[in-house]
């Protein structure tokens, strides 16, 4: 998603800066470190921080939106997928439906099997190190060298 979204909503800046919580199983691990590390390498951003939450400091806007949009859902009777994206577009301003793919199977946002693709290269293994300590991530064009590119800033 994050891939389709930076594809479809950029205005070409060669600076990103992307804020989650500390959740492991969807933001903080590997993969999404791999991800970032391959847009710098593949030119698409010049630099990328990421910055973490700390645990149990991770109650910000988008947990403010999606409790907007849980609230009308419970209120309402959903019968297939595009009820569930009325449901967002109505429940806030904050909230935009973005569907994956329709009843009839065809697919609207394309799906990559970035962990085939990551877990086949060693240079991004090898710098993916000690990510579950740091809340901070850099990864610059500047420093291409295997192990320099993700820079881990500590609190």
């Amino acid at each position: 998603m994050l891939h389709h979204f930076l594809g479809h909503h950029s205005f070409g800046e060669t600076c990103l800066h992307l804020h989650a919580d500390n959740c492991v199983g969807q933001n903080k691990n590997r993969y999404m470190m791999a991800y970032l590390m391959w847009r710098v390498l593949s030119g698409l951003h010049q630099e990328i921080k990421i910055s973490f939450l700390l645990v149990g400091h991770t109650k910000f806007s988008p947990d403010w939106c999606f409790g907007l949009f849980k609230r009308l859902y419970k209120r309402t009777e959903i019968t297939c997928l595009d009820d569930i994206a009325q449901v967002a577009e109505r429940s806030a301003q904050c909230n935009h439906a973005q569907l994956v793919g329709h009843l009839d199977g065809t697919s609207v946002v394309p799906f990559y099997d970035w962990s085939t693709f990551f877990d086949s290269d060693r240079v991004i293994k090898t710098a993916l190190k000690g990510i579950s300590q740091m809340q901070h991530f850099r990864f610059t064009a500047d420093k291409p060298v295997e192990g320099e590119i993700m820079e881990a800033i500590g609190c």
